[in-house]
C-alpha cells in the first residue's frame, strides 16, 4: 500500500542570475533546434541506407532519398540559423547576468538585500538591490567588444553609444520601465510607495559620462563602479523598512516560478 508522501521544500527557492535567460535557451534548444536537427539526422539516415541497399544489388532509389535530405537540410539550415544566432545571443546574455549576480552578492556583506531575476509583468528584472541607501533596479547589457583597441560606454543621460556607434536610447527607456515596474510592485506588496532608482550595467566596458549624465535619473556603469556610486548616496530608507521590503519582495518571487 502506498503512503501519501509530500515535498520536504516548504517554499520555492529564490531565482539565480539569468534564470529566465537560461530557461530560453533551454526552450530555443530543445523546441526548435533539437526537432529540426533530429529530422535532418533521419532522412540522411534514410538516405545512406538506400546508398547502402543499392551497392549490395538491392532496388530501392536512393537518389530521392538523397535529393530529398538534401532539400530539407537546405530549408532547416536557412530557419535555424537566425535560431544559433539567437542562441548566441542567449548564452552571452546569460554569462552576463551570471557575473553581474556574483558581484552584486558580494555586497550582502555590507547589509545589502539582492534579488536576482525578479518576474513582472513588464518582463523579469535582472537584479534588484534593497538598502538604507536606497532600491535599485539593475538592467544587465553585456555586449561583444573588439579584441584590441578601446571599450568604452559613453552615456550623455538619454542614450549610450559604445565606441562612438550610434546613440541607442532603448537601454535607458528599458531601465526606468523596470524601476516603474518594480515600484508598482513594492506598492503591492508592501503598501508604501517606495522610490526606486534604475541602473544599467555594462559587464567589460569602460564607461565615460558627460556632464548631462550627472543629472539622469538613470545610472550607467560598470559593475565595479556600482558599489562606489551607491555608497555615495545619502541614507535614505529605514533598517526596518529594507527588512519589510525584502521579506515581500522574496515572498513574491517564492510564488512565481
Amino acid at each position: 500500500m502506498a503512503r501519501n508522501l509530500k515535498s520536504p521544500i516548504k517554499a520555492n527557492p529564490l531565482r539565480q542570475p539569468g534564470q529566465s535567460v537560461r530557461e530560453q535557451q533551454i526552450e530555443l534548444l530543445f523546441d526548435k533546434l533539437l526537432p529540426a536537427g533530429t529530422i535532418i539526422f533521419v532522412l540522411w539516415f534514410v538516405a545512406a541506407l538506400e546508398w547502402a541497399w543499392t551497392s549490395s544489388g538491392l532496388r530501392p532509389d536512393p537518389i530521392f532519398w538523397t535529393v530529398f535530405a538534401g532539400l530539407i537540410t537546405l530549408y532547416g539550415v536557412v530557419r535555424t540559423r537566425p535560431l544559433f544566432r539567437r542562441l548566441k545571443y542567449l548564452r552571452l546574455g546569460y554569462r552576463g547576468e551570471r557575473v553581474v549576480g556574483e558581484f552584486l552578492d558580494r555586497l550582502r556583506v555590507f547589509g545589502y538585500r539582492v534579488y536576482h531575476d525578479v518576474p513582472g509583468e513588464g518582463g523579469n528584472i535582472d537584479h534588484v538591490i534593497i538598502s538604507t541607501r536606497g532600491i535599485f533596479t539593475i538592467e544587465t547589457k553585456t555586449r561583444d567588444k573588439p579584441a584590441k583597441g578601446q571599450c568604452k560606454v559613453r552615456y550623455d543621460g538619454d542614450a549610450v553609444s559604445l565606441n562612438g556607434g550610434p546613440a541607442d536610447s532603448a537601454p535607458i527607456i528599458q531601465a526606468r520601465a523596470q524601476a516603474a515596474q518594480l515600484k508598482r510592485l513594492l506598492k503591492e506588496v508592501t503598501g508604501r510607495r517606495l522610490s526606486v532608482r534604475p541602473l544599467v550595467v555594462f559587464p567589460g566596458w569602460y564607461v565615460e559620462h558627460t556632464e548631462a549624465a550627472s543629472s539622469s535619473d538613470v545610472w550607467v556603469l560598470s559593475p565595479k563602479g556600482l558599489y562606489k556610486w551607491i555608497k555615495r548616496e545619502p541614507e535614505a530608507i529605514s533598517g526596518e523598512a529594507v527588512r519589510h521590503a525584502s521579506s515581500q519582495l522574496a515572498a513574491f518571487i517564492r510564488k512565481h516560478k
